[in-house]
Parts: C-alpha cells; structure tokens; sequence
C-alpha cells in the first residue's frame, strides 16, 4: 500500500484544522521563516481566518542567515500582520522566544492581561491583542546563530544519508 505524501502546506494546513477540531488557538509563528505560512497565503487565503494570532516579531529572527534564516522574516511579518489584520479582526499580534536554549526563554513575549486562565479567555486576548505594544522584543541573536548551526549540521546529515 502507497503511504500519500503530503507538501508541506498540507501538512501545515492539515495541523490548522487538527488545531480547531479540538478547540485549539492557532498562530501563525515564523510566518515568514524558512518554511513559514507566509508565503503560501495567496493558495489559500481563507486559511487567515483560522488564525487568532500572528508573529509579529521573534526574537530569533533578527539574525539573517542565507538558505536558514530569512533576511527581513520580522519586518516581513509585521508589514503583512498590518494588511492582513484588516481582513481578519480576530487577528492578534504576538511576540515570542523560540527558547532553543534556556538562556533566552522570555527574551521576546506577548504580555496578555488576564483575570483567569481559560482557553477561550486566552484566545480572546491573543485575538484582541492589535498593536505591538504589549509585545516585548528583544533580539537574541547568538542563539540564533546556534540553532542555524545545529540546522546546517542537520541538512548536511540528512542530505548525505
């Protein structure tokens, strides 16, 4: 039996729904990373409104290597947050620390004010979340560099197997 091979956006867009099937919150992170939503937009544009939140800013993104780390993946992001919140008014902005090492957790964060934790209470306020001064950024660059050396030393494992 022939297992199907699904692209990569359908595998992104196959992790959306699962997302929503189970009363998930979706952000879109690394939007325009390497393999980030971004750019596939435009295939399906109705996907947007899946979404409560967008990453606005990473704190690992300020660091730009070629093949890894896109040049300009934050400014990219911000720029189509602002396009994209116009269509889409439960669409949030977020900031965040992909904390690859633990030096750098809470470098980069989206301050929420909430009264109590829930699920639909923190949707809601990722999703009211319209401007960018809630979200703390702060670059965090060296780890950055780390993880691009970990991911070259990846690919080139992967590509020699």
């Amino acid at each position: 039996m022939m297992k199907k091979v699904l692209s990569l956006f359908q595998r992104k867009i196959y992790s959306i729904k699962s997302a929503l099937d189970i009363n998930g919150i979706n952000i879109a992170v690394h939007p325009f990373g390497k393999d980030g939503l971004g750019k596939h937009l435009g295939i399906d544009s109705n996907q947007i409104y899946s979404f409560d939140g967008w990453e606005v800013y990473n704190a690992s993104a300020e660091l730009a290597v070629p093949g890894i780390l896109p040049f300009g993946a934050n400014e990219n992001a911000a720029e189509y947050y602002k396009t994209l919140s116009c269509y889409n008014s439960n669409l949030g902005a977020c900031a965040f620390t992909d904390g690859h090492s633990v030096e750098v957790i809470g470098r980069s964060y989206t301050w929420l004010n909430l009264k109590t934790v829930s699920i639909d209470n923190l949707r809601t306020a990722i999703q009211q979340n319209k401007n960018f001064n809630n979200l703390h950024m702060e670059p965090a660059k060296w780890d950055a560099f780390k993880h691009s050396v970990n991911m070259i030393k990846c690919n080139l494992s992967n590509s020699s197997a």
